[in-house]
């Protein structure tokens, strides 16, 4: 819990850090005007609004992190084009939403990409075929398909230590099995996901939280060789057109969400598949009406906090203003 004390100015100048570790006692504290920031668990959002606390404003901003189930666009047949298109027009979506106990939205493509009508990644309506003319067909009669011969498996691992993206797994299992691609589920420690497996290629697909970060560049995201830092792309993929652009990107001055780059990125990752975005769930904050500053639609680590004010308030009184970050 983050707490901000006023001392006779019209801005706060100093911060307090308080933890809450119960939930009761932190919306106890809100509802007596204790604090005036906080920070809800999406899932508990909608009761706790429905308390009709007086004075206070609730506001949702989408989560930079998105759960998206990536390729290893370096294996076949996932490096072919059609397949990913198969596999990311058969996924339910509702079946993966009705799984996530969050508030937010299901995704067709990389967050703020709105496909047009009859586009390419919106008008997939025979997977199956599109699976045949991979390569990928039913040799034996077995139900599942097979590739170059022999009988295919792909493999989505994911972190064992969250319970909830083995459930999402599983349920993208089931539709993969509906167009005949057998799947298994491996849940890995995340030490031995990440260096044993993301690192190294050894793969067919991945299940985790991806942030798509607001401001800067996607350049360690998506670059192939990015000149500074780690290469986030785990994937794989890679174009010179997209690395050109990542890289003019990433030189230019204070990049904007609507910017021609990030969209021509976006458009390439919709197009190309090499992640399904599935879902993108919302942070749910709650201030108190009285204070000024706050911006809606950014974290707390966005926030400038220091500008934030009371008016009409007894600045010098002592009373203190708090915020519950994320853990």
């Amino acid at each position: 819990m983050v707490g901000v004390t006023t001392v006779g100015q019209a801005t706060f100048t100093r911060i307090l850090v308080r933890c809450h570790s119960n939930l009761e006692n932190l919306i106890d504290e809100f509802r007596k005007s204790k604090l005036d920031w906080v920070s809800l668990p999406s899932e508990l959002a909608t009761r706790i609004e429905d308390l009709k606390i007086p004075e206070v404003k609730f506001v949702r901003c989408a989560n930079p992190s998105c759960l998206a189930l990536g390729f290893n666009t370096r294996h076949p047949p996932l490096d072919q084009l059609e397949v990913r298109q198969a596999l990311n027009a058969v996924i339910d979506r509702s079946n993966v939403r009705r799984l996530l106990p969050y508030e937010g939205i299901s995704l067709d493509g990389p967050p703020g990409y709105q496909q047009a009508p009859g586009s390419t990644e919106s008008a997939i309506s025979n997977p199956g075929g599109l699976l045949s003319k991979a390569g990928l067909v039913d040799a034996d009669g077995d139900g599942f398909r097979d590739y170059q011969g022999k009988s295919y498996t792909l493999a989505i691992y994911t972190n064992q230590e969250n319970l909830l993206r083995k459930l999402i797994a599983d349920a993208i299992a089931e539709s993969f099995a509906k167009i005949g691609i057998r799947t298994s589920v491996v849940p890995q420690p995340w030490s031995d996901l990440l260096g044993k497996h993301l690192k190294s290629g050894n793969y067919d697909a991945f299940l985790m939280g991806f942030y798509v970060p607001r401001n800067g560049s996607w350049l360690n995201l998506w670059h192939s060789a990015p000149s500074v830092g780690e290469s986030l792309n785990f994937t794989g993929f890679a174009t010179p057109e997209l690395n050109r652009i990542l890289e003019n990107w990433d030189l230019a001055t204070e990049p904007t969400d609507d910017d021609s780059a990030r969209l021509m990125v976006r458009k390439i990752l919709a197009s190309q598949v090499p992640m399904v975005y599935l879902f993108q769930s919302a942070d749910v904050m709650a201030f108190a009406a009285s204070l000024e500053g706050p911006t809606p639609d950014r974290e707390i680590w966005e926030q400038d906090i220091l500008s934030w004010s009371k008016p009409g308030s007894s600045l010098g009184s002592g009373k203190t203003a708090s915020q519950r970050a994320s853990p």
